[in-house]
């Protein structure tokens, strides 16, 4: 089944998990809530949608924003052909991307994390998953992607460190009762593996003790 995702992160995140199968089959005409003029089948997951929300603390300000694109004309891109897109790499000037279309370039994941965050970015940056750009640059002319590339070696780094991230949330954020810290060393040093980097013989012990446990 191909998942309907027309704003980014409504329904990975925002519709239940119990849900998403009937998100996915059911129309956007039935996502605006109901009223006297229209089906009273409509507004199916609005309810759910706006309980997220206000479980993240999400204002009303930025639920209202949110429904107006997803829920109360339907989840789907709109574009206003009216604003005119320029600048390099398939177009770069505010006011012509998401969530006005989506251009490749636009970071939209950042962009709905800090409306949910009411408009207030989670880090400094603003930059959330720090997933910042395309691993080639995109082309300032149709078609606009990149050059296809051939994978990285053994040994490859792509820039983007999620090893690090990932790592994180596993020794450091989950609670593991006390296992946290061995497992989490393993994790760091077999990325460190990965990247070309010595092992030292703490990735194996680790493994060892957590799994014994």
């Amino acid at each position: 089944m191909i998942d309907r995702m027309g704003i980014p992160g409504i329904n990975t995140v925002l519709v239940p998990y119990e849900k998403k199968d009937a998100y996915n089959r059911s129309a956007t005409s039935l996502d605006p809530p109901s009223s006297a003029e229209t089906s009273d089948l409509g507004g199916l997951f609005a309810g759910d949608i706006i309980a997220s929300l206000q479980a993240l603390q999400t204002g009303d300000e930025a639920i209202g924003f949110l429904a107006n694109l997803a829920v109360l004309n339907g989840d789907y891109l709109r574009l206003d052909t009216s604003i005119r897109n320029t600048g390099g790499q398939g177009g770069d000037n505010d006011g012509a991307g998401f969530p006005n279309g989506r251009r490749l370039g636009d970071d939209v994941i950042d962009t709905v994390v800090t409306i949910i965050n009411n408009f207030e970015p989670v880090r400094r940056n603003g930059k959330v998953d720090r997933v910042n750009g395309n691993d080639q640059w995109f082309r300032s002319k149709f078609p606009y992607l990149a050059d296809p590339h051939q994978p990285l070696g053994w040994n490859g780094v792509d820039g983007t460190e999620n090893w690090a991230l990932a790592a994180y949330l596993i020794g450091g954020r989950q609670k593991y009762a006390g296992r946290s810290k061995r497992f989490g060393r393993f994790f760091f040093e077999v990325s460190r593996g990965l990247r070309g980097y010595p092992l030292s013989p703490e990735p194996g012990r680790a493994h060892q003790e957590w799994a014994c446990r």
